[in-house]
């Protein structure tokens, strides 16, 4: 799932379907509609992958909170902290709390550990809990493990309401992509008949087909543009 890979093997696919539609139908205007529609259901797993790696990595942010809250109790200090975190991190951030330790051990500064792992991160939890750190860092520990633990509580209580908005919002996103689909695969199955391609192969034919692909593009875009859920801004970036 390389951004470069996927792009690739993306427009791979559009022009293999594209070539194999037009290889049937014999439409040319049909086969870059395949195309266009091959490329947006691809963007749609682009889309979908992303956002679902932001919503497991930020359901993992409470148990690192939590870790460090155990270990400021436990009297351990914070270097030694981000070093149980290396061993004990969830897996789909311990990889970055490993390289934060090797770089500690290094002996580079804190501070710049905790920003170049910002931005390796880069997610709006991370940036939270990162400048908290760093703050403790600086002016010492005090309230340091309740900050942590409200962190924490509140991180989940974003998170449960966020999962529930998210299901509603699917059901109501997934009927309308499906719909936005459904006339083209009419019209697959009916440019499978000679006589109805000879149609679609016409000035007037080809010229309706390029004005629903326009359509459906605006559609596409309209049902992204307000079906989006408003992203917390990076405020600490």
């Amino acid at each position: 799932w390389e951004p470069e890979g996927f792009i690739v093997r993306l427009i791979a696919a559009c022009t293999v379907l594209g070539l194999w539609s037009f290889a049937i139908s014999r439409l040319l205007i049909f086969s870059v509609c395949v195309a266009v529609l091959v490329g947006a259901f691809g963007f749609e797993l682009l889309v979908g992958r992303a956002r679902n790696r932001r919503r497991e990595i930020a359901k993992m942010w409470p148990e690192v909170l939590d870790s460090l809250a155990s270990a400021e109790v436990a009297g351990i200090g914070l270097v030694e902290a981000f070093a149980e975190l290396a061993e004990h991190a969830p897996a789909s951030l311990q990889a970055h709390f490993v390289r934060a330790n090797a770089k500690l051990i290094a002996g580079f500064g804190f501070d710049r550990v905790m920003g170049e792992l910002k931005t390796e991160v880069g997610e709006v939890h991370a940036d939270r809990l990162i400048e908290l750190v760093r703050m403790v860092h600086e002016i010492g520990s005090t309230g340091y493990h309740s900050l942590l633990r409200e962190q924490s509580r509140s991180l989940r209580a974003d998170l449960a309401l966020s999962a529930e908005i998210e299901t509603k919002q699917s059901w109501v996103l997934g009927t309308a992509k499906l719909a936005l689909a459904a006339p083209w695969l009419i019209v697959a199955l009916l440019s499978s008949r000679s006589e109805n391609a000879a149609v679609y192969s016409s000035s007037g034919g080809s010229a309706i087909l390029l004005g629903g692909l326009l359509l459906s593009a605006f559609a596409y875009w309209l049902i992204h543009r307000l079906g989006s859920l408003p992203q917390s801004s990076r405020v600490l970036r």
